[in-house]
């Protein structure tokens, strides 16, 4: 019967239950900072060593034709952007202008 839940708390032992709850949220956070760190230690070495990203900074051209459309004003239609891809590190520069548009006919 000592280890009937029931009993186990009275009045004259409050602080062990007070001591078990402290001990339980203790270990809780424990485990969840352990976590962290070992979750955000695998997301670094996967991300720096095993798939890095690949650089594709410079300039870029990208071409969209337009074959299928329900305006018959656009039906081969050829749009050329000119982009600049910088790396991380600079400043971030947004540059999409439209350089040609000609017909495919």
């Amino acid at each position: 019967m000592a280890d009937d839940p029931e009993l186990r708390y009275t009045k004259s032992n409050r602080w062990t239950w007070l001591l078990d709850k402290t001990a339980y949220v203790g270990g809780t956070v424990l485990q969840a900072f352990i976590t962290t760190l070992v979750l955000s230690a695998g997301y670094m070495v996967f991300n720096d060593f095993i798939a890095p990203v690949p650089d594709i900074t410079g300039r870029w051209k990208f071409t969209v034709y337009y074959e299928n459309t329900a305006n018959t004003r656009f039906q081969g239609l050829a749009v050329t952007y000119k982009t600049a891809s910088m790396n991380r590190w600079s400043r971030p520069r947004h540059v999409m202008k439209p350089l040609t548009v000609k017909p495919l006919r």
